[in-house]
């Protein structure tokens, strides 16, 4: 999932110094020299911690603050992980209280040095519940997100859009390690960005395996470690670099120097006659996507298809393309995601047509038309109804936006007899907010789109379907050539519940779509990739 910003500038080696002096010359706040990282690892009762060091330029008043992501990924009490070494003279270091930030006291506009210490506590739960959110810091590998690595300094951007240099530097780590980011392989990188993309990436080194290939002779890295037991690096590596060309072509667009994707085994998980944990996951970051599973049979190739589809879609819907309001057009980032990860996974040929309906009736029809959130209006949805509401609360925009935009696709394809459909309005959207970099995806902004594609009842639509939250009547809405239309009473299935456990609840009225006998398989899915 979701939040996902892109790197803005690589600096060539020996070229630094032209950003740096362009930055001295209109910045106002005096923090001219980059930002210096370095991180290493430190050992304690044979233990590995990483103690990072941080230079910058410090405030006038002597007093500057650090800001550290303490609740990333709705993870909260990431501030536990952090302790603190002795200093340099003249500096001192301390957590503030019931904030999300370290207070540094030092000399007035001095180039400040603090160091602090990260520290892995998944010795308190198995390895399975503490992945893969948190910091990893094992003798053999590290496994950590930018924003529980790396705390930046308040006064070293003035806003949102403001670029500052970075200089990452990892260092005194065994020769063989594999060391990588966001930001590309090696010990060190050297990158001018925003704030909110530094805090989005992550970091790995240790007994990693990496592999590169190329795409419009731009390189793509796979990183991943462990012995997998469902499947070979050769086939992850291949249904990435199919993923990766597809959606490239999809999009039209070839623009990005640089991508990485890492892919952690959980391996504790258990699987037995008395337990079975599976789970595979990821998240969209900077020039990036990192990525788990449970190494166990729970987890097959489809699980691994879906993970990588839908998160390599988020470099556009939700990264290039960004919400102007995070949860308020999670029917977009991640609704619009699930409709194409479907509809891309069966144009790239990874599922047939009834895999397609399969998925489509059981995991967005049927659940959304049973579930228990289905009426409530878009403005409903915030952080805690999502992060900590429930499933219902959590997958909404996943399945309402998911069937919003297979209906508008429809609908665009009847309007216009064929000529037009979803994918290229989407298109349009991206040549949009490329050509303006401060437009986000607002529903001011999305509803002018579709009226360019869909007229003015594709507005109203928008504004019942997905601002009021009234389920579609799919009796009354366009479907593709080959589909037919079935209302069903059945039975709402507890995915999480063992089976006969208890007595399922029969809910009425779920749509569900059939392939027509009268139409080929082949004749459907182009009907539904037109």
């Amino acid at each position: 999932m979701h939040r996902f910003f892109p790197l803005l500038y690589h600096i060539p080696a020996g070229s630094s110094w032209v950003m740096v002096v362009w930055l001295c010359l209109w910045r106002l706040n005096g923090a001219c020299q980059p930002l210096e990282y370095t991180v290493s690892p430190t050992y304690e009762d044979e233990t590995m911690k990483l103690r990072i060091t941080v230079q910058f330029d410090g405030t006038h008043t002597g007093k500057s603050y650090l800001n550290y992501q303490s609740n990333q990924f709705g993870v909260d009490g990431q501030m536990d992980f952090i302790s603190f070494p002795d200093q340099m003279p003249g500096v001192s270091i301390f957590k503030e209280p019931d904030s999300n930030r370290f207070v540094v006291i030092h000399a007035p506009d001095a180039r400040v040095q603090a160091t602090y210490l990260l520290t892995d506590l998944q010795g308190k739960m198995p390895f399975y519940n503490y992945c893969c959110f948190n910091p990893i810091i094992k003798p053999t590998y590290f496994h950590v997100q930018a924003g529980h690595l790396l705390a930046t300094p308040s006064h070293y951007w003035d806003g949102p859009d403001d670029i500052q240099t970075v200089h990452f530097n990892m260092e005194n780590f065994p020769p063989e390690w594999v060391l990588h980011s966001s930001f590309g392989k090696g010990p060190k990188q050297h990158v001018a960005l925003r704030n909110a993309q530094l805090g989005y990436a992550i970091f790995v080194g240790g007994d990693f395996r990496r592999y590169a290939f190329k795409v419009a002779n731009q390189p793509v890295y796979f990183v991943t470690r462990g012995e997998w037991t469902q499947f070979t690096d050769d086939t992850l590596r291949n249904l990435l670099q199919k993923t990766v060309e597809g959606h490239r072509v999809f999009w039209q667009d070839f623009s990005d120097t640089l991508y990485s994707v890492t892919f952690l085994p959980i391996d504790d998980a258990p699987w037995s006659d008395k337990a079975k944990s599976a789970s595979c996951g990821g998240s969209g970051l900077t020039n990036s996507f990192m990525s788990f599973a449970t190494n166990n049979p729970g987890i097959d190739y489809d699980y691994i298809r879906y993970v990588y589809v839908h998160e390599l879609m988020h470099r556009w819907i939700g990264i290039k393309i960004e919400n102007a309001n995070e949860e308020k057009q999670y029917w977009f980032s991640e609704g619009f995601t699930e409709y194409f990860t479907l509809k891309n996974s069966l144009r790239y040929g990874f599922i047939d047509v009834n895999k397609f309906l399969q998925q489509l009736n059981d995991d967005f029809m049927a659940e959304h038309y049973s579930s228990t959130t289905k009426l409530f209006p878009n403005d409903s949805l915030n952080y805690e109804r999502f992060w900590n509401g429930g499933r219902d609360w959590e997958k909404l925009p996943y399945r309402r936006g998911c069937i919003y935009a297979f209906h508008l696709d429809n609908y665009i394809r009847k309007k216009s007899k064929g000529a037009q459909n979803l994918d290229m309005m989407m298109r349009q959207i991206l040549k949009a907010v490329q050509a303006n970099p401060n437009q986000k995806l607002d529903h001011l902004f999305f509803t002018r789109m579709v009226r360019q594609s869909a007229g003015k009842k594709g507005v109203l639509d928008f504004q019942k379907f997905i601002e009021k939250g009234i389920p579609i009547d799919f009796a009354q809405a366009p479907l593709p050539i080959g589909l037919n239309l079935e209302v069903v009473d059945m039975p709402k299935i507890n995915k999480f519940e063992p089976p006969g456990k208890t007595k399922p609840e029969i809910v009425k009225n779920i749509p569900q779509f059939r392939r027509n006998p009268n139409i080929s398989e082949q004749a459907l899915k182009a009907a539904l990739l037109q």
